[in-house]
């Protein structure tokens, strides 16, 4: 097989527009030489690389020039085609796709590394991000969230996992082939589906909300334990595994994408845990926290300064903000 016709390969698979064919043609490439895996995975971290402004874009070029096309030796890397052309226009100028953007206004840095064939994807607490997988399927991460997945992503099976956060994931459909998202607390199988799924490591709970498609809850052991339909959301009690499947409203579930933050009866520690995964910022609190009051808020482009006033108004408590610190002293 020529350079070019794999690289041509290579691209139509980033594209999600290759078959079966194709993609057994390129395992068979890549199970040839340690070299060519290396360089499967390094094109697949081009086109998962994400940088959060212009100034990074153009530190990773030198950056991606180093790595990849010195490989390649600086070569025409991609003919462009069809399935491709995006891609291959943006390698013949020698930078890198970015695949996936972090929201504006907030300190960002690479998030797509690849160690040993595994891409991960994280976001910095006060981050959100939005990518896009190599068959297509839409994942928005929310702050403080770290998500992996292999390099070799779509070729035999469709796998992540969902290390630590929250994630709205629109799933592209693939005949004869599911998607699993794997979380600390069991897994999740979908055909072509839209979903949330909520796990941070502080939570007593882990939460799944099912917008469209269906979904199978996997606890352990082969045979689902919850059956999910659009409008319902699934809470796992992490402590006792007890499970709970209820009505929701699915748009308040993942309107975080989207630049909001709606808080519903929430205890005040739940409020302040939020706060700070919203904000990037890490609270403090003294003094007698309220354990029977409960919380409705929205938060959109309201500063930290301003929802803290806010909450002193409901509550009696003072604060104070110094960068990242922020005190609180309840009365």
């Amino acid at each position: 097989m020529t350079e070019d016709r794999i690289y041509e390969l290579i691209a139509a698979y980033l594209a999600g527009e290759t078959d079966k064919e194709r993609n057994e043609q390129m395992r068979e490439w890549i199970g040839k030489s340690a070299g060519n895996k290396r360089i499967f995975e390094e094109l697949s971290a081009i086109w998962t690389y994400g940088m959060a402004d212009d100034e990074q874009m153009e530190k990773s070029k030198e950056a991606v020039l180093e790595r990849v096309l010195s490989t390649v030796r600086r070569r025409r890397l991609l003919k462009p085609v069809a399935a491709a052309a995006a891609f291959a226009v943006a390698m013949s100028l020698g930078f890198a796709v970015a695949a996936l953007t972090i929201r504006p206004g907030k300190p960002g840095e690479s998030v797509a590394v690849i160690p040993d064939g595994e891409m991960t994807l994280t976001t910095l607490p006060g981050q959100k991000a939005e990518a896009t997988l190599p068959d297509g399927t839409r994942v928005w991460l929310n702050s403080g969230t770290t998500i992996t997945y292999p390099a070799m992503y779509g070729l035999e099976e469709r796998t992540a996992t969902l290390v630590e956060g929250e994630v709205f994931m629109d799933v592209a459909k693939k005949d004869g082939q599911l998607f699993t998202l794997n979380t600390a607390n069991g897994l999740i199988k979908v055909h072509g589906t839209s979903f949330d799924a909520r796990n941070y490591s502080g939570d007593s709970s882990m939460t799944v909300s099912l917008e469209e498609g269906s979904i199978e809850y996997y606890s352990e052991g082969e045979n689902p334990k919850a059956i999910m339909t659009p409008g319902q959301k699934l809470l796992l009690d992490k402590a006792s595994g007890s499970m709970i499947l209820q009505s929701c409203d699915t748009e308040v579930e993942s309107v975080w994408r989207f630049g909001e933050l709606k808080i519903e009866e929430e205890s005040f520690l739940d409020v302040m845990a939020d706060m700070e995964r919203w904000y990037g910022v890490e609270i403090n609190i003294s003094g007698n926290i309220p354990m029977d009051r409960y919380y409705w808020m929205t938060i959109k482009t309201e500063s930290l300064r301003e929802m803290l006033g806010l909450l002193s108004k409901i509550t009696p408590l003072t604060y104070g903000v110094d960068g990242k610190n922020v005190s609180i002293s309840i009365k």
